[in-house]
């Protein structure tokens, strides 16, 4: 089912949550809305869900208005962060429970208690109560009693915040899954970089109520059009490196100097960004590309990736490189990094916006 969100505004007495968001999700699409906390992404699910209603704007769900309408009429199913399961009521009845206020006849409910549950590999918890299940259980409980319902359109917010990190691997396995079998709209906001690049197919990056960057997740990662997105989107975040427009088409920082691909004036501040994946370790010194010494100061293991911060000498600078989980440098180790100025994308400090990308190496 397709989403439109037409120039949408909710406020809270002085606090614009949702700033005019102008989005389209595609039917059978799964995006996430990625944002720091308070950045709104829990409103504008709300908004979508007919939990909360815009001050201005229009949301319509398969061409249809559906701005006044109260959320049982939406198709919509919302899975919020807390899993409010009902304490004194045991798995089945717990999930059944929307069903009984829809009036199904009871024939129909089980028969949807019992495939939903089946689907989410939880068929065997029926009739346990709520205290006697562990995180993960509890929010496939959750999810369940939203799957019950035969949405066309599912929101989630923020679901596997509250759970540790294995289970939060195994959920998000649980979610590629259950988009990719049903294929129904999903729209899921966090506030983890990691959950949004491992999981959507879209995404919509949110800050201060507004949309500010939105298309493929990939496309988003490799090449984000605002300040903020390249700064705040991915794990380990890029590294940015402040220097001016000192004449044209040339950036001139502290660490490095380069005759940009782009029409650039000069005398204004720019940002040049590099990912961390995009800098590499060498023990050599190449022609044409940027060349940083400096000392180790951190090593951090993640996964089969060990993320190494570098101090350049005589800088106040901390640089993050990528490197294999086996290379492990010694604290204050001598340490010479290398970025393809191609790999170099410049942002303007002033509007925020990106500017373009590469150039050639000078001075």
């Amino acid at each position: 089912m397709e989403i439109l969100l037409d120039k949408v505004t909710k406020r809270f007495a002085d606090t614009i949550a949702v700033n005019n968001v102008n989005l389209a999700f595609k039917d059978q699409s799964f995006t996430c809305i990625y944002g720091p906390p308070g950045a709104g992404k829990s409103t504008l699910l709300r908004l979508i869900a007919g939990l909360e209603w815009p001050d201005e704007g229009r949301i319509l769900i398969g061409n249809k208005n559906v701005t006044p309408d109260p959320p049982m009429v939406r198709g919509v199913s919302y899975i919020a962060q807390e899993f409010a399961l009902y304490p004194h009521m045991n798995v089945y009845r717990n999930i059944a429970y929307p069903l009984k206020i829809m009036k199904l006849r009871k024939e129909e409910i089980d028969q949807r208690v019992k495939e939903s549950t089946k689907f989410l590999k939880i068929d065997h918890l029926l009739d346990r109560m709520p205290v006697q299940l562990s995180g993960g259980e509890q929010q496939r409980v959750a999810i369940a009693r939203g799957l019950v319902k035969h949405s066309e359109v599912y929101v989630f917010d923020e679901p596997l915040t509250n759970l540790d990190y294995k289970i939060r691997e195994d959920m998000r396995s649980e979610f590629r899954r259950f988009q990719k079998e049903l294929g129904q709209t999903i729209i899921y906001a966090t506030g983890d970089p990691a959950e949004a690049l491992s999981l959507s197919e879209f995404v919509a990056i949110m800050n201060e109520g507004r949309i500010i960057d939105f298309g493929e997740t990939r496309k988003i990662y490799l090449e984000p059009s605002n300040l903020f997105t390249i700064a705040n989107f991915g794990y380990p975040t890029a590294n940015l490196f402040k220097g001016n427009m000192e004449e044209e088409n040339v950036f001139r920082g502290d660490l490095f100097s380069i005759k940009c691909h782009f029409p650039a004036e000069a005398g204004f501040e720019v940002v040049a960004a590099v990912r961390p994946e995009d800098l590499r370790i060498v023990d050599f010194k190449p022609s044409g590309k940027v060349l940083i010494e400096g000392t180790v100061f951190l090593s951090d293991i993640i996964g089969s990736e060990n993320v190494i911060y570098v101090k350049p000498r005589n800088l106040d600078y901390q640089i993050k490189v990528l490197a294999n989980r086996d290379f492990r440098p010694s604290i204050d180790a001598d340490i010479l990094l290398q970025i393809d100025p191609e790999k170099i994308l410049f942002y303007s400090v002033e509007s925020r916006k990106y500017l373009g990308k590469g150039g050639l190496v000078i001075g």
